[in-house]
């Protein structure tokens, strides 16, 4: 069994799991959604994902890459949590917005999305989804920023 196949199974494995667990806690309704509501979503998704990944590697296993780790990859991965890190420790001052904003642009680039056109339309796509859904619809409020009017 190649690599391909063992890591999306194992990833199925978890979301299935994951998704069991969910429902182990209120769902709630959808105007007012409890606290399992969002692992159960969360769930759905990864098992649709490691499902689709799982399927891909048992039927089509020539697919599979022959290099484990690309090049530059853990450079990629290291730059990434760094930037979290510093997202994180940034965030009470920036604001969520803001910060978000500016977060999507720089790691979009750095993971070689080459149009700007590109980067600016998800970005601006992310940052109002969270906004959408979590300030709007959960009424979950993120931090504002130094300068934004309280």
């Amino acid at each position: 069994m190649n690599s391909d196949r063992v890591s999306s199974l194992s990833f199925w494995v978890v979301s299935v799991a994951f998704l069991y667990a969910s429902l182990h806690m209120p769902l709630g309704q959808p105007k007012e959604p409890g606290p399992g509501f969002m692992p159960f979503i969360l769930g759905l998704i990864m098992v649709s994902i490691s499902g689709g990944l799982s399927l891909k590697a048992l039927i089509r296993p020539e697919v599979a890459s022959s290099k484990l780790i690309e090049k530059g990859s853990i450079l990629r991965v290291a730059l990434l949590v760094v930037g979290l890190v510093i997202y994180c420790i940034l965030l009470p001052w920036v604001g969520f917005f803001v910060l978000t904003f500016l977060f999507e642009i720089v790691f979009l680039k750095l993971f070689g999305v080459p149009k700007w056109r590109t980067i600016l339309v998800v970005a601006i796509a992310v940052t109002f989804g969270a906004i959408l859904i979590f300030e709007t619809w959960l009424h979950v409020p993120f931090p504002k920023g130094v300068w934004w009017p309280r």
